[in-house]
């Protein structure tokens, strides 16, 4: 069974209650100037691992095929700069034992910064089927001078190419593994990356790659590291193994380095990865989960309501995990999906993590729940959760010329964004106020959010009796809202 915290997982629903399963991953890589035509070009590949079994077949020149459409879009500061729309085709066997999980790769050349994915996939048994979109967001550092190193990718196998295709790497086909997941039964781990500009770099000097396992503790563990002399060039793909049969369970790092003569780093790598002693479930509760502060859970109902409260703060597919997969899973499942959680955000103290959590949980639904919502629930109390306690707060809820309203203004959130503001408004007067704008990335930008704020005028009867008199639809300056906005001490 794939992790289900390392990688994306899409379960992607039809009207027909048809259900397909496919896992992603998506790393990125470049082409330095001196092999593609005098341009640096940095590229982002993108991994699909479908489960055959879960994919409608469907009938095309008299032959069986099961697969999907795959539509990827990159944005860059709300720009298109990468497109590409393709078709996962798979010959279909009807037998129950060659229902075997299908593999696609897929490649789109990028830009440096911040890169928006958006990801849709449609089953293409399923004609009628709804889009599922997953969206997520990296970022793309590849140098035009100095040496560096692609990301890493683990490597379910390595074969020689017979015939050039998708997976190839210079002679040998490589096919990912997408998990962060290593289990008992597996002795080995392989993986690969690319060495960056190193004839660059060190011109004639001698450099070795050297590659290892760490613990969270950045100590190499004894016999998991290797060293191999190379020769630079333009670009050097390094494809590995270590023997990892005796690595205790647990959660280690995977480091690849470049160092040179001296042995100082010049360039570094690094994957995390969990190692685990028996053959289940990410989210299924080892014995050492146990003995820990999710044993306090006993009710799956009670639990899945507490994880729910978790989707503010989660990250990258750790929100869509929660939504569309996790309510199917039993309680030492969901036990172990909310240990991992907190586990990765406080290594030393997990429990204490999710008390702290907890307090500011109760303390948004008494500030923001309504009768319907609870305060997580409502985009108040998920900016509280999500971005922290703002700086200065502006309330408005009882000027009859406007909708009530809320301006926040944080001096610096908790994910370090400085001078941010966010403004709420209430046009159902049932204190759910919604976000209308903000200038946080990633957050809505309403540019005519005066006008809605103040739309309530052409609701209220008393406003409205005030115009026709010719008297100010604003008991203080035309400009009040935007001088709140920005001054709003």
């Amino acid at each position: 069974m794939k992790s289900l915290y390392s990688v994306l997982v899409f379960l992607l629903l039809s009207q027909m209650g048809w259900s397909m399963r496919c896992y992603t991953d998506y790393r990125v890589f470049h082409l330095p100037a001196a092999i593609n035509e005098g341009k640096d070009q940095p590229y982002i590949e993108f991994y699909f691992d479908f489960d055959g079994a879960s994919l409608k077949s469907f009938s095309e020149n008299q032959s069986q095929f099961i697969g999907a459409e795959i539509l990827i879009t990159l944005f860059k500061n709300n720009q298109i700069i990468g497109y590409k729309k393709v078709k996962a085709l798979f010959p279909w066997n009807t037998k129950e034992d060659q229902r075997q999980n299908c593999s696609a790769l897929e490649r789109i050349p990028s830009e440096n910064g911040n890169i928006q994915i958006e990801i849709e996939m449609t089953d293409l048994g399923l004609a009628d089927q709804k889009k599922s979109i997953l969206k997520d967001e990296i970022q793309v550092i590849n140098l035009n001078k100095g040496a560096f190193i692609s990301d890493v990718v683990w490597v379910k196998a390595s074969i020689p190419t017979k015939e050039p295709n998708a997976f190839t790497k210079g002679a040998v086909d490589i096919l990912p593994l997408i998990s962060d997941t290593r289990f008992s039964e597996e002795n080995e781990m392989e993986f690969y990356a690319e060495l960056y500009n190193t004839d660059l770099y060190f011109l004639q000097d001698p450099f070795v790659v050297q590659y290892s396992i760490f613990d969270l503790k950045n100590n190499i563990i004894p016999g998991l590291s290797r060293i191999k002399r190379e020769s630079a060039k333009s670009v050097i793909p390094v494809l590995g193994k270590l023997d990892i049969a005796q690595l205790a369970a647990g959660e280690y790092i995977f480091k690849i380095e470049i160092k040179d003569k001296s042995n100082q780093v010049v360039a570094t790598k690094e994957r995390r990865f969990f190692r685990k002693t028996e053959l289940s479930d990410e989210t299924s509760a080892s014995p050492l989960i146990d003995l820990t502060f999710v044993q306090q859970f006993q009710d799956s109902l009670q639990l899945m309501e507490h994880i729910r409260s978790l989707t503010p703060i989660a990250q990258g597919n750790e929100k869509n995990i929660i939504i569309d997969v996790l309510p199917a899973y039993n309680l030492k499942q969901l036990q172990g999906y909310m240990y991992q959680f907190w586990y990765k955000r406080n290594p030393i103290s997990p429990e204490l993590a999710w008390a702290d959590y907890k307090k500011e949980v109760a303390a948004c639904d008494k500030e923001f729940g309504t009768a319907i919502k609870k305060g997580w629930e409502t985009d108040r109390g998920r900016v509280y959760l999500q971005y922290g306690k703002p700086s200065t707060r502006v309330v408005r809820n009882n000027d009859p010329d406007y909708w009530p309203f809320e301006i926040w203004h944080f001096y610096q959130t908790n994910n370090n964004l400085h001078n941010k503001r966010l403004l709420f408004y209430n046009t159902s007067l049932n204190g759910d106020f919604e976000l209308l704008h903000s200038d946080i990335p990633n957050e809505i930008s309403n540019f005519d959010w005066k006008n809605m704020v103040r739309s309530r005028q052409m609701n209220d009867p008393n406003t409205v009796n005030r115009l026709k008199n010719n008297q100010r639809q604003d008991p203080y300056s035309g400009d009040e809202l935007e001088q709140l906005w920005y001054n709003p001490h």
